[in-house]
């Protein structure tokens, strides 16, 4: 039988990076898919070697099973373990809704006032850093509705740097001020349309048209 040390646990299950990023790739890819060693090691670029050991580890730990199909071993997560379903998986999640969850913090304070609120930059993209802010862009009706959520994001920016560990960058236009950029080719606006993520409202390119 598996056995796991209830004593410092997360010491032994996040012990590494490369196994931290297995147990997400499992939970990104769907908690009860089966994987093979070779596929978890191609899918992180990791040695097959290393991808065997941690697996293992992971087995022994009772937080994977193992099916053994012809001459192929399948890992997944055993879900009927509450370690799994309790606590590994609701991380995950949480870690993977956390730009969801900031941008519903934001909505919330003034989604009364904006037409649209799009996240964008290395937040946007995955691809932020320690000293990354939270970049949003937020589209107001007007300029005098610009300044009510100026106002308002100005009062909550310490508590969002409090709760989500990054300072909160906002890009306040009004929708006069968007099209004229968006007629001006500004790269700015280009790139939010591109690879910007819809928190709130409506998307950036229905606004532009809409007559």
């Amino acid at each position: 039988m598996n056995k796991i040390n209830y004593t410092d646990l997360f010491d032994n299950i996040f012990d590494s990076r490369v196994k931290t990023r297995i147990l997400r790739f499992l939970t990104g890819s769907g908690k009860d898919n089966r994987y093979t060693c070779r596929a978890v090691a191609k899918a992180l670029n990791i040695s097959p070697a290393t991808a065997s050991a941690l697996l293992s580890e992971l087995e022994n730990m009772n937080i994977l099973k193992k099916e053994i199909i012809s001459k192929s071993h399948l890992y997944c997560y055993n879900t009927e373990s509450y370690l799994v379903s309790e606590i590994i998986l609701p991380i995950f999640e949480k870690e993977r809704r956390i730009n969801e969850t900031a941008g519903k913090y934001i909505a919330d304070t003034i989604k009364k006032y904006s037409l649209s609120i799009v996240l964008f930059g290395s937040s946007a993209t995955k691809t932020d850093t320690i000293i990354s802010d939270y970049d949003v862009l937020i589209i107001s009706e007007n300029n005098s509705i610009k300044v009510k959520i100026e106002k308002l994001l100005n009062d909550i920016s310490n508590d969002f740097s409090l709760r989500f560990g990054k300072p909160l960058a906002p890009y306040i236009l009004s929708l006069s001020e968007l099209r004229s950029k968006y007629r001006g080719k500004l790269s700015l606006i280009m790139d939010v349309l591109k690879y910007g993520k819809l928190l709130y409202g409506k998307r950036l390119q229905t606004l532009i048209n809409k007559k």
